[in-house]
């Protein structure tokens, strides 16, 4: 992966910006990261929200975002017993360079995306094959298959009632994914080890190669799966306060300075009383 893009995921500029050039200063340990607007997309004015048909005037200007490689040393890296991430490989990367005692414990919220990924790359094999013939079965059926069964509404409880009645090489997809969520109500190490082989073998022999990836896939990285059933770790904590932070920097438009991002965090959290406070906002 480019650097640029690697920069562009963690940033999470979106499909409006993008990065265009890294200039690093080792002395320093800091990172000049520039980002330009796409062209050509359009934007909403900030007074009525209204998509403009192009941007006429522009300004370049500077900002500071938070620490991204949060420097911690070999002392404190060496304290580090346990570490939540996905199957990113560079994360893994450097997990094993800096702090390879650690044991890894895969989020299992990405492991059954990467999972629920195949599943709809299975339906939508299908769905082609089945329009080819005039039959619209699996059309407007993707997140009947996405979402939990008792999250279903009525209209989709009956359309997957019928969906069933079919013999659809989605449904058997449908199905192991459903079975695999049964690994995360493990206690033992063991034990999830076992469920695991069991589905890795029907996933293996299901004759659904979009399932039968995913389970390879899932196979190389199963020790840092089936360490969930020890640690009982998540990264949901974490996406949840990234999302209000993005939620606070959108609102806001962005930041000038640390301490302003810093204290809109607080106040946010109910840290800090701005009513009370003015001037510490910045």
């Amino acid at each position: 992966m480019r650097d640029t893009s690697f920069f562009q995921r963690i940033l999470h500029l979106g499909d409006s910006w993008k990065v265009t050039s890294l200039d690093c200063d080792e002395e320093t340990k800091t990172i000049r990261i520039r980002v330009e607007f796409v062209k050509g997309l359009k934007v909403p004015c900030r007074s009525c929200g209204q998509l403009s048909s192009s941007i006429y005037d522009h300004r370049e200007r500077e900002w500071r975002h938070l620490n991204i490689f949060d420097f911690m040393g070999k002392e404190r890296s060496e304290r580090i017993e346990i570490v939540c991430c996905d199957m990113w490989n560079p994360y893994l990367h450097a997990i094993g360079k800096y702090i390879p005692k650690a044991t890894v414990v895969f989020d299992k919220f990405h492991v059954r995306k990467l999972i629920n990924e195949a599943m709809d790359r299975v339906r939508r094999q299908e769905q082609r094959k089945l329009q080819e013939k005039n039959i619209s079965l699996l059309k407007k059926t993707r997140y009947i298959f996405l979402k939990n069964p008792e999250n279903l509404t009525e209209r989709q409880e009956v359309t997957f009632d019928e969906l069933q009645k079919h013999q659809l090489k989605t449904m058997r997809a449908y199905n192991l994914k459903e079975l695999f969520k049964y690994i995360w109500d493990f206690s033992s190490v063991e034990s999830a080890r076992e469920f695991f082989n069991k589905w890795f073998w029907k996933a293996t022999h299901s004759r659904l190669e979009p399932m039968r990836e995913v389970a390879h896939t899932l196979k190389r990285h199963l020790e840092g799966i089936i360490a969930y059933a020890k640690y009982r770790m998540t990264n949901s904590y974490v996406e949840g306060m990234n999302n209000k932070i993005k939620a606070i920097v959108h609102k806001a438009y962005g930041f000038r300075t640390t301490r302003c991002f810093k204290n809109a965090i607080l106040f946010h959290c109910g840290k800090l009383n701005y009513s009370n406070s003015p001037t510490q906002m910045g």
